[in-house]
């Protein structure tokens, strides 16, 4: 049995003992390409929110401010036009980013809402990223 499928085995069998108990997180799995048959990552997420997410492409020309074409996990249908957050996505320089919902960056929107940002962040790293140190450039600018 090669590798992939004995690690993808052994995390359903982590994810199946764990059904019992409640959780409110996102799930997220990154699985290293030493695994993997052509050596690429693998990032895999389940975004435990309760909406109806989606997978939306976005064209970098028709995205105000985008370097990168991308697509990115939208909270709802009436939000795939042009969201202001994406919950992880990857754009055409294989930049890949997702989150698990972390509450230690906290924002006021405007509408004076307390907010995470994270899904703002994500969106403008898939808009302006190619490399992990690009994106911490852009983490340090915030």
């Amino acid at each position: 049995m090669n590798r992939l499928i004995r690690t993808a085995l052994t995390l359903l069998l982590f994810l199946v003992a764990e059904i019992p108990y409640v959780s409110n997180a996102c799930t997220s799995v990154i699985i290293s390409g030493k695994v993997t048959e052509d050596g690429r990552p693998i990032m895999w997420k389940n975004r435990d929110s309760g909406g109806q997410n989606m997978m939306v492409y976005f064209n970098r020309k028709d995205v105000k401010g985008a370097k990168y074409s991308f697509v990115g996990v939208v909270a709802s249908p009436t939000e795939s036009k042009n969201p202001s957050a994406l919950w992880g996505g990857v754009n055409e320089t294989g930049f890949c980013i997702m989150n698990t919902m972390s509450y230690n960056i906290e924002y006021l929107e405007p509408s004076g809402k307390l907010s995470s940002g994270n899904g703002v962040v994500q969106k403008q790293a898939l808009m302006r990223c190619a490399t992990v140190d690009e994106f911490e450039e852009y983490l340090k600018s915030l």
